[in-house]
Parts: C-alpha cells; structure tokens; sequence
C-alpha cells in the first residue's frame, strides 16, 4: 500500500508502534504469570538499569531502527526473489512480505530483548545466552507471525488507508 518513501515510514511507525506494544504486554504476561493491570503498569515504568525510559519506548527505537535498516529492504529481497511480481497476486506478495519480516525480525528483536532483559541486568554475556536467545523465539515466533498475519498488519493497513485515504485492499 505505501508508495512513497514517507508513506512507508508512516507505514513501519504504525507496524511498530503497534507491534511492539503487543509484545511487551506478551512477554511481561509471560514473565508475571498471566495479563494483569500490573503488566500494562510495567510496560511503561521504567527500567533502572540502563536510562530511566519505559520498556516500549527502548524497545519501539531498536524495532523501528532494525525494521527500516534490516528487516524490510531484506524482507522485500528474500519476497522478489522468489516470487515475479508480475505473476504472483497481490495476496501472495503481502503475505510472503510479511512472513518473510517475521522470519528476520523475530530472531533479531528477541536477540535485542535478551541483551536488554538479560545480559545488561547479569552484568554481561554468560552462558546462559544462547539457551536465553533460543527460548524467547521460540516463545515468541507463533505469536509474532499469527499476530501480524490476523490482527496487526489488518489493522495497519485500516489506519494507513483513512490516513491517506485510500481503498482497503483485504483488511
């Protein structure tokens, strides 16, 4: 849907703004035990270890940094490479640039969200890491892809249409 650089700009702020919400309240729900008031409450308290900023506002920069420099312009190649854009029907495209980003992104934020959560807290890398890095995606890839295919990206092109005024194409 986005045809100009901006437009996709606008288009990733509101992917991510989105996203990153849902997985901080995911994650934390994990973490505490279940959904609560007090996850919501620790998703925008702030972290003493690093800078005293809130949880979703670190993690939105990391997200949006490695969505615009990594996980779209890779997302897009790994998509056109297998599939001709002449061929292949808006819907494949979509969903294949989709899966494809979540293939990239979830790996890397949950590799972010371990040096974060983990390795800054424990004072630096220990063995734990590795085990640490491949249980949250694990725990995390269904949820990003199911997330993104069903409610976030849906909703997105929702937003993205009325701001620009534009046709919905299969929200």
């Amino acid at each position: 849907m986005p045809n100009t650089k901006i437009e996709r700009i606008v288009f990733a702020l509101l992917t991510v703004i989105i996203t990153v919400h849902c997985f901080v309240f995911y994650c934390l729900a994990i973490e505490m035990g279940g959904m609560s008031l007090n996850v919501i409450k620790s998703a925008y308290s702030t972290r003493t270890w690093i800078y005293p900023i809130p949880i979703v506002f670190l993690e939105f920069v990391c997200a949006f940094l490695c969505e615009m420099l990594i996980g779209s312009p890779m997302s897009m190649k790994l998509t056109f490479k297998k599939l001709n854009p002449k061929e292949a029907t808006f819907e494949e495209i979509e969903r294949s640039i989709i899966k494809n980003t979540v293939l990239i992104m979830c790996p890397l934020m949950s590799f972010i969200a371990v040096i974060l959560y983990k390795v800054i807290p424990a004072g630096g890398f220990n063995a734990e890491f590795i085990p640490a890095f491949l249980q949250t995606v694990v725990i995390n890839f269904p949820f990003a892809l199911l997330s993104q295919i069903y409610f976030i990206q849906p909703l997105v092109k929702i937003i993205f249409s009325k701001l620009y005024r534009r046709q919905v194409v299969n929200a």
